[in-house]
C-alpha cells in the first residue's frame, strides 16, 4: 500500500499496524487497541489522519468507566 510519508515526505509502500499498547491514565496503565503506519522507506510512523479511532479517547473513556461510582 503506498501513502504520502509525513516524515521523509515521499510517496512510498507504508505498513499498517494494529497492535496493542498502555497509556498510563492518572496513574493507572490502560491497554487499548492502536492503528498507525511504518513508512518502509524511512521507518517513521504516523496515523491515518483519516482514521477515527484515537487511543487517547478509548483510555479516557475506560478510565471514566472503571472509576465511575454510582448514585449515593
Amino acid at each position: 500500500m503506498k501513502h504520502i510519508c509525513p516524515n521523509c515526505e515521499k510517496i512510498t509502500n507504508v505498513q499498517h499496524i494494529k497492535t496493542d499498547e498502555d497509556i498510563t491514565i492518572k496513574g493507572k496503565r490502560i491497554n487499548v487497541p492502536v492503528e498507525y503506519y511504518r513508512c518502509l522507506e524511512c521507518g517513521g510512523e504516523f496515523d491515518d489522519p483519516k482514521s477515527n479511532h484515537d487511543p487517547l479517547a478509548i483510555a479516557y473513556k475506560e478510565y471514566r468507566r472503571s472509576h465511575a461510582t454510582g448514585p449515593v
